[in-house]
């Protein structure tokens, strides 16, 4: 978790040290995702719980029920795990398409710590003076910045590829990202999912 922090400061030696240790799948999923995930999730909802949201033509900021706090965060979670497995499947698709030879669990680790940024920002996207898709884009632009060198160390594309591997990968996650980020707007606007029954609730 604190190697991928330092993804957002130093970006090439934190991505050296990752693949000296040769970190793959297990590493993305459990020591950057969920942690990511869950504290990003966690905030952001634990946020909207307290402050409310930005509802009606003037912004008015309404009060939500812990029910749909509930669906919005279980929203967030479902989709932000599978859109990190079906990014990391479509990269891995594409790249041995370009004939680069690199395990799932290296992309996956790559997809995962790119994912990290947009997960943080959640974390101001509480409060509803802050424009959810601000916080999407900032998250988005850092993901970019971490993916210029976690795709050429991470996955040691040749030279003459790697470009293309890059931009490929960069509008894989971002756009994935984006369909994540979507639905659970969506869900908090109550435009879908209003009798999604959350599991314990």
């Amino acid at each position: 978790m604190i190697r991928a922090l330092q993804m957002l400061g130093s970006p090439l030696a934190a991505w050296q040290e990752v693949v000296a240790a040769n970190r793959g799948f297990l590493w993305g999923f459990f020591a950057v995702l969920l942690p990511f995930m869950a504290l990003g999730i966690g905030l952001e909802n634990a946020g909207i719980l307290k402050f409310g949201v930005q509802r009606g033509e003037f912004g008015k900021v309404v009060q939500v029920s812990r029910e749909l706090v509930a669906r919005h965060a279980f929203v967030e979670a479902l989709s932000g795990l599978a859109i990190a497995f079906l990014a990391a499947k479509l990269v891995a698709h594409v790249g041995s398409g370009m004939n680069i030879r690199v395990g799932y669990g290296r992309v996956f680790a790559v997809v995962a710590c790119a994912l990290m940024p947009i997960y943080l920002l959640k974390i101001p996207d509480a409060h509803p003076a802050i424009p959810t898709w601000v916080c999407f884009a900032v998250g988005a632009a850092l993901s970019c910045g971490i993916l210029y060198h976690g795709v050429g160390l991470g996955l040691q594309p040749e030279q003459t590829k790697g470009f293309g591997l890059l931009m490929l990968t960069i509008m894989i996650v971002v756009a994935l990202a984006a369909v994540s980020h979507l639905l659970s707007a969506f869900t908090l606007d109550e435009v879908i999912f209003k009798n999604l029954k959350v599991p314990g609730l």
